[in-house]
C-alpha cells in the first residue's frame, strides 16, 4: 500500500524564505491577488498548538520578515491578517500545521472592523445584541 505524501512536506521547490524551523511560500488559493503567505513548519505536524518554542520563534522572525521585505515599502499596504485554522471544524484542510499571513490594503474590503470575527456570518460586529 502507498503512503500518502503531504504536500506540505519537503516544500523546497515552492519555498520563497527558508528559516532554520519553517519554510514561507505563497498561498496557491490566495484570497488576495499580491501577498497572501503560508509559514509552514518543516516538522510535520498538524497543529500550530504542538509547535515547540524553536519553532515559534522561527515563526515570528519569519512574520518579521515578511512586514520588513514584503508590507514597508507599499503605501497602500499598512495592515495584515495572521491566523491559522486549527481542524476540520475550524476550516483546515490540508492536516500540516501552517499559519496564514494576508496583506490588507485600504478599501479591499468595505467595512474590515472586526477581522477575523466576520467568518462567523453576523459576528463582525461589536453592537451590544
Amino acid at each position: 500500500m502507498l503512503k500518502k505524501v503531504c504536500r506540505f512536506c519537503n516544500l523546497d521547490d515552492r519555498s520563497i524564505y527558508n528559516g532554520k524551523y519553517v519554510t514561507l511560500i505563497k498561498s496557491r488559493f490566495p484570497v488576495v491577488k499580491k501577498g497572501h503567505w503560508l509559514i509552514v513548519p518543516k516538522r510535520h505536524i498538524e497543529s500550530c498548538y504542538d509547535l515547540n518554542n524553536k519553532e515559534w520563534v522561527d515563526v515570528i522572525d519569519t512574520l518579521r520578515m515578511i512586514k520588513y521585505r514584503y508590507l514597508s515599502y507599499k503605501d497602500d499596504i499598512t495592515s495584515t491578517n495572521v491566523g491559522f485554522n486549527d481542524g476540520k471544524l475550524a476550516g483546515q484542510t490540508i492536516m500540516h500545521a501552517h499559519i496564514h499571513v494576508i496583506k490588507r490594503s485600504k478599501g479591499d474590503v468595505k467595512n474590515p472592523s472586526g477581522g477575523i470575527r466576520n467568518i462567523i456570518p453576523g459576528k463582525g460586529s461589536y453592537e451590544r445584541r
